[in-house]
């Protein structure tokens, strides 16, 4: 197989410099006898041949006829960890690994295998047949699961009795990967539970590969179970975990839980309301029923009861609701996990993995606990320990609530206003640039879906703080933050007198470092970064800059294209820079042609200036040069 044939070289290839001065048991050394290094690695190759040669004809013989061949599996499961010679017993046994999984992968069947006590029922031959094989594959099953856990468990272990030998470790990983493949391939088998159990605690492990190979996992696990059960029960293990280490783990212990499919789930409301209405149908019909049914009456009825029942699977209703049962417990235990750390432990590592979940799941969070959460969220801004990100996240969170089912609530954000108006002076293009598109949406969320709820000064100072900082970003972030103005200027008509140098309103002069952006004097002030944003270096920046400044026209030449219409963080990803390309691409120079006739040269080779002929001004109008070069 062309799977087992690549982990033959890399198993080869990695031990052949350490283990080519073993001795093998086929060909004993004598005592005194001299053995060269060439020797030795001829007959280690020679003895590996032999055992590439018995595992493959196992594993050919084996799937041939897996029924009748179910004893090949079980010698190929042996050799997982079966002693050999020291050369090369690694190898073997990370070849016979291999082998099993790529035989596993193809006869297992996708549904549970459940052998019933038939007693003195006697049965078909095909169906005991069937019932044996089922059980020799359950015990391989069973078995390969058992010895690989036995290596993978170093992961486990503390950071004093973790194995140093690098060759183990290489070895434990790629078992763990193993399990790991097996999970993917059949989440709804036998022992899936088991081993979600084996390899969950690895996520708060000391070896990153071993943690981003779980991670990754679990992941898919969640993204691809449409039933739910596999989910709730990794979500269950996820949560003793982190209260058995009292929340001092790994981020990827709770990052994993954000590829829950949690899209429409209701916690409380809708089975409430299931409830009730099953309840007041029930007394309708026993008020309508009373006294007026015989007992054929009733032994009819229970028939068209059963009867609607298996109407009721047929159609997928009875695996809906069963469905909605495990997202929804699973979603409690998230929200659990969530609340526990931002009211308990609110300066651990996991405040950030925290926030980014709240903010994805925001939509399925109960309205009566909206209140709690951001009362909770204002003391964690007012203690000032958050980190920029974090305080993003934060802010994020909080908008997309409100925005949401929130909007009914009557709370005053101003806090988050505030925190976020000043926080947009830290972001340069070196530390913070990243966490740009962050600060984006929570703007997005505040001025564009909240609307009619946020004041014109609060709008006059964003978008006046918007193009200061598309000046002190990269060209990505510039274009970011132009493509949100460009919708604050189409939403907001106030923002119109930003682009007017003729216009005042009250008194006061606009001053940048007030931290309330209601009393900065927005309003007597211009966005003249447009001006300077028109020369920029990136031309759709420099385009979506002259765009602005002349109000968003929908035709003419300064009307833009629909690439530059999108989302802001959807603009922010395609003008990115992390392919270490430039888009758009820049365009080489023009060729020259080359003419046979030499022309000659118009400028002097040398220029001869007397130093005293040259006379300054006193006083250089910049602003009126520049005005009259343009």
């Amino acid at each position: 197989e062309e799977g087992e044939g690549e982990e033959e070289e890399e198993g080869k290839g990695g031990e052949s410099g350490e283990e080519s001065g073993g001795e093998v048991d086929d060909h004993k050394v004598v005592p005194g006898e001299e053995v060269s290094v060439v020797e030795l690695y001829a007959r280690r190759k020679e003895l590996l041949r032999e055992k590439k040669l018995l595992i493959g004809s196992l594993a050919s013989a084996f799937l041939e006829e897996p029924e009748e061949r179910i004893l090949n599996l079980e010698k190929l499961v042996k050799l997982v960890d079966a002693p050999q010679a020291e050369s090369v017993q690694m190898s073997v046994q990370r070849l016979a690994a291999a082998s099993v999984l790529e035989c596993l992968k193809d006869v297992t069947p996708g549904y549970r295998i459940f052998h019933q006590d038939t007693g003195e029922q006697r049965l078909k031959k095909e169906t005991l047949r069937l019932q044996k094989y089922e059980s020799g594959l359950l015990k391989s099953y069973k078995s390969y699961l058992l010895k690989l856990e036995k290596l993978v468990n170093i992961f486990k272990v503390g950071k004093k009795s973790q194995p140093k030998d690098p060759l183990v470790v290489k070895q434990g990983e790629f078992f763990l990967s193993c399990m790991c493949t097996l999970l993917v391939e059949h989440p709804h088998f036998n022992y899936a539970n088991n081993i979600l159990h084996a390899i969950t605690p690895i996520l708060d492990s000391g070896h990153p590969d071993a943690r981003r190979c779980v991670k990754q996992t679990i992941e898919k696990i969640f993204k691809g179970d449409m039933r739910g059960e596999i989910s709730l029960e990794a979500t269950r293990l996820i949560n003793h975990l982190v209260k058995s280490r009292k929340h001092n783990v790994k981020v990827e212990v709770v990052d994993v839980l954000r590829s829950l499919r949690i899209k429409d789930v209701n916690l409380d409301k809708e089975k409430e309301a299931e409830i009730e209405m099953k309840k007041k149908e029930a007394r309708r019909q026993k008020l309508l029923e009373k006294n007026h049914i015989s007992r054929q009456e009733k032994k009819r009825k229970k028939r068209l009861e059963q009867l609607n029942k298996e109407l009721l699977e047929a159609k997928g209703e009875e695996g809906k609701k069963v469905k909605e049962k495990f997202f929804t417990e699973a979603t409690k235990i998230v929200f659990t996990i969530y609340f526990r750390v931002l009211k308990s432990f609110p300066r651990s590592n996991l405040m950030g993995s925290v926030l980014e979940g709240v903010a994805k799941f925001a939509h399925v969070i109960n309205v009566e606990f909206f209140s709690d959460l951001i009362s909770v969220f204002q003391s964690l801004l007012a203690a000032d320990f958050l980190s920029n990100r974090d305080s993003l996240l934060l802010v994020s969170a909080v908008f997309t609530i409100l925005s949401g089912q929130g909007e009914a609530l009557n709370i005053d954000p101003a806090s988050f206003y505030t925190h976020l108006y000043n926080i947009l002076f830290t972001m340069e293009p070196f530390r913070s640039h990243d966490d740009l598109p962050l600060a984006l949406e929570s703007l997005t969320n505040m001025i564009i879906k909240r609307r009619k709820r946020v004041s014109k000064a609060r709008v006059l100072a964003f978008s006046k703080r918007l193009g200061t900082l598309s000046l002190q970003v990269l060209h990505n972030g510039a274009i970011g933050c132009l493509s949100l103005l460009r919708e604050i200027v189409n939403t907001h008509t106030v923002t119109a007198q930003l682009l007017d140098s003729q216009h005042e309103v009250g008194s006061g002069v606009f001053d940048a470092s007030i931290e309330n952006p209601e009393h900065c004097s927005a309003s007597n002030t211009t966005s003249w970064e447009l001006t300077l944003l028109r020369r920029h270096y990136h031309p759709p920046t420099a385009k979506l800059a002259g765009h602005i400044s002349t109000q968003c026209p929908s035709s003419g030449e300064l009307a833009i294209s629909q690439e530059l219409k999108k989302p802001a963080a959807e603009i922010f990803s395609d003008f990115s820079m992390d392919e270490m390309s430039f888009n758009p691409a820049i365009q080489p120079p023009a060729s020259i042609k080359k003419t046979s006739k030499k022309q000659p040269s118009s400028t002097p080779t040398s220029i001869n200036i007397n130093m005293e002929d040259i006379k300054l001004c006193d006083n250089v109008d910049f602003h009126a040069a520049a005005v009259k070069q343009q």
